[in-house]
């Protein structure tokens, strides 16, 4: 009788052991399982655009350069997966009501938004000058926030003459995932 009770208690702790290795496998699959490239950038985000842009008179550009501010734009930003490349397609939702998109590439946290263009608004003092920008960029996921350095070229009216971009400083995107 004590020998039965014994192989039975092995038997018992084997199966435990079994179960707990069973465990401790799966645990080790889930962890080793993170996210990486599109698929760990991939969902919502609620974002803000700010910074601001040189601009020199189009017919003059030895001319007096000016620094003007973007109006900061704000919003909800959407990064979905591009099944038929490597890629990623990002768009903007702006609050004001505009709405733009890019594709991008990704490569492990890093985002490299391909070129295209969108409306942009800067502005002097109290007045406010509207224009078309052809933005690209690249960016860096720090944990659950996205911050991408944007480049802006493009042209603005201001006071009937037309100002190109000389240069775009600290533009950024800060994101936030939702």
């Amino acid at each position: 009788m004590r020998h039965l009770c014994a192989n039975t208690r092995k038997k018992a702790m084997k199966g435990k052991f079994i179960i707990f290795c069973a465990m401790a496998l799966s645990c080790l699959c889930v962890v080793s399982c993170e996210k990486t490239g599109a698929d760990r950038l991939a969902g919502s985000y609620t974002y803000k655009i700010s910074g601001s842009v040189t601009l020199a008179k189009t017919s003059d550009i030895q001319a007096q350069t000016a620094v003007m501010q973007l109006v900061t734009e704000q919003g909800q930003m959407n990064i979905a997966k591009d099944n038929s490349s490597n890629g990623v397609m990002v768009s903007w939702n702006d609050i004001a009501g505009d709405a733009y998109h890019t594709m991008a590439t990704v490569e492990g946290n890093t985002i490299s938004l391909k070129s295209a263009a969108k409306n942009a608004t800067v502005k002097d003092g109290l007045l406010s000058y509207d224009g078309v920008v052809t933005y690209w960029g690249e960016g860096e996921l720090y944990d659950n926030m996205l911050i991408i350095h944007l480049d802006y070229r493009g042209e603005f009216t201001v006071g009937g003459s037309t100002y190109t971009i000389v240069s775009s400083e600290n533009v950024e995107c800060v994101a936030k995932a939702n």
